[in-house]
């Protein structure tokens, strides 16, 4: 990337070097070109270096918040209770129906 950055300035400054050898005599002031020109490569450098810095800042927050994240889950893990649930409780045995005697006798309704 700072390779293609580089040739492009280059090529620009190129670009500006050609276009002020087609002016006349009287416009070619070489002080004031090559001022002009070294005026934009060093604003296009400065904003190149701008949007670099921004990308690995970026980058490095990245990393950084996924190491922190890692670093929390190992701890979780280590710090995990290691007891495990007690078993269920044995159900008691059903308790044997008491039958009662019929002492009743069936009368009609009507």
């Amino acid at each position: 990337m700072l390779r293609n950055k580089g040739r492009w300035i280059a090529s620009m400054a190129l670009l500006v070097f050609v276009a002020a050898s087609c002016a006349n005599e009287k416009d070619r002031d070489q002080a004031a070109v090559e001022k002009a020109i070294a005026e934009e490569v060093n604003k296009r450098l400065a904003e190149f270096q701008k949007v670099r810095m921004d990308m690995c800042r970026e980058e490095t927050y990245k990393e950084a918040g996924r190491r922190a994240d890692s670093i929390l889950i190992a701890r979780a893990r280590l710090e995990k209770d290691s007891f495990q649930k007690p078993p269920k409780p044995i159900k008691p045995e059903k308790p044997a129906i008491k039958l009662l005697d019929d002492t009743l006798s069936l009368k009609p309704i009507i």
